[in-house]
């Protein structure tokens, strides 16, 4: 099992694939997150998938330290629950899905939906006719590239049969 985190000041997206390859995509707030993190059964391995926040050299705002102690948050509460937490950088991201140092959003999630379905309408879907990536948006997304480089990266066969 995986749960991918971008994490946030306030709140986070999250993705969470189960032992049969099935998503589940949420914003939730922090507390929450740790929460889920907590009640997560530790029955077989389980990745807790954090997105590290990195230093460029600018100056930053309150926002970005509240984050920073955020993650600590989260990797504590998979440490207490016996979970394996890792911190995935955005550059191991660029790389690992688009492979250019460079990549934007929009390429992370292309490379995602070519992934899994090759197209936008194959996997996203619609409401009548949901895609395994039905559902995902926003901080999702950022979540769920974490964790698909956790998964990649941890030698985690990943595959998407549905929306949870």
């Amino acid at each position: 099992m995986i749960l991918g985190i971008d994490p946030g000041p306030n709140e986070s997206g999250l993705a969470l694939c189960d032992l049969e390859g099935t998503w589940g995509f949420e914003m939730k707030e922090n507390e929450d997150v740790v929460s889920i993190i907590l009640g997560i059964p530790n029955v077989r391995k389980v990745i807790v998938a954090i997105e590290e926040i990195q230093g460029y050299g600018m100056a930053v705002a309150q926002e970005t330290f509240d984050t920073c102690r955020w993650t600590g948050e989260f990797r504590r509460a998979a440490i207490m629950a016996g979970h394996t937490a890792v911190f995935v950088r955005r550059r191991q991201v660029r790389m690992a899905l688009c492979n250019h140092p460079k990549a934007k959003d929009p390429n992370i999630r292309q490379a995602i939906i070519d992934r899994f379905g090759g197209s936008r309408s194959a996997a996203l879907g619609t409401k009548k006719r949901p895609g395994p990536l039905y559902g995902c948006s926003g901080h999702c997304w950022s979540a769920l590239a974490v964790a698909l480089v956790a998964a990649d990266q941890g030698g985690v066969s990943v595959t998407i049969e549905q929306d949870i």
